[in-house]
């Protein structure tokens, strides 16, 4: 059924964020029940577990997202595989879905793949994977993290992840923009995110990109599957983050929205959460079982 027919018996959602300084280049997002249409543009490298049954889930749990020109289902055991600056936008959600999102700064998987031998930025050719081994490693890891293990085996076992990531995900050749994608909607894209807390007008994207301001909103939102006012605004939500992760106070971020007031609502609509309570995400012991 669609996320607006859901059962309002059902329970709550519950968004949670956890990182730490032991783990630094690492931010974990935790869902619990969420039928919400999520639309982000995240600055890392992104993978999304949908654990198995036994983590709350059902078989029949779905959610559909669009992603480079083409759309992947979310089911019960799979990881999704997400470049930085791309964005997400689900189509449809059939069931409250529990999984977890991990957060990866491109440093991580480059120096990885440095250290393996692979391409110095590695390209995922592979957006959805039911691979098992994959699968199980990143299970092994968050099980860690909740039960707080000693700091080496966290890093041991998110090695694991990384290599697994890098063999079952990454392809050697150099990352490739992607094909099919208009060179004017792909200036204004870059024109966006060059102007993330200036007022940008549509003429002035229309300019950029070299077509009408017709011709350039309907080709901009076919090809990212949101508008450029959207986009803009996914934007402005991921420099916040940004901005929250280093340190500053959310009353002190402006990064484009009218006042506070919109900051917080935005961002609430991207994360799940307010700015306060991502700035305070901190807490191992928050981290709900979610796997077998």
């Amino acid at each position: 059924m669609e996320v607006g027919a859901l059962d309002s018996r059902a329970p709550r959602e519950k968004i949670r964020f956890w990182r730490a300084s032991t783990l630094p280049g690492l931010e974990l997002m935790v869902a619990q029940h969420s039928g919400r249409i999520w639309r982000t543009i995240p600055d890392t490298y992104t993978f999304c577990v949908v654990p198995p049954s036994r983590g709350g889930n059902t078989p029949t749990s779905c959610a559909s997202w669009r992603y480079r020109h083409s759309e992947f289902t979310y089911r019960v055991g799979v990881v999704s595989a997400e470049e930085p600056g791309e964005p997400h936008v689900n189509t449809r959600v059939s069931g409250a879905l529990n999984f977890w999102v991990a957060f990866l700064d491109p440093s991580l998987l480059c120096d990885a793949a440095s250290e393996l031998g692979g391409a110095a930025v590695p390209h995922l050719r592979v957006a959805l994977t039911a691979d098992p081994a994959l699968l199980a490693a990143f299970c092994r890891f968050y099980d860690a993290l909740r039960h707080g293990a000693p700091v080496l085996e966290q890093e041991s076992r998110l090695a694991v992840c990384l290599r697994l990531i890098l063999e079952t995900c990454a392809e050697r050749a150099p990352a490739r923009p992607p094909a099919g994608v208009h060179p004017g909607v792909r200036r204004a894209r870059e024109y966006l995110e060059a102007h993330v807390a200036e007022p940008v007008r549509l003429a002035d994207l229309a300019a950029v990109s070299r077509l009408s301001r017709f011709h350039f909103a309907h080709v901009f939102t076919r090809t990212y599957g949101i508008s450029a006012h959207a986009y803009q605004t996914q934007l402005r939500a991921a420099a916040a983050r940004r901005a929250l992760r280093a340190g500053v106070e959310p009353r002190a971020i402006d990064v484009g929205f009218f006042d506070q007031s919109h900051l917080g609502k935005h961002f609430n609509r991207c994360w799940g959460v307010t700015p306060v309570q991502y700035a305070k995400a901190s807490s191992v012991s928050t981290l709900p079982r979610m796997t077998n």
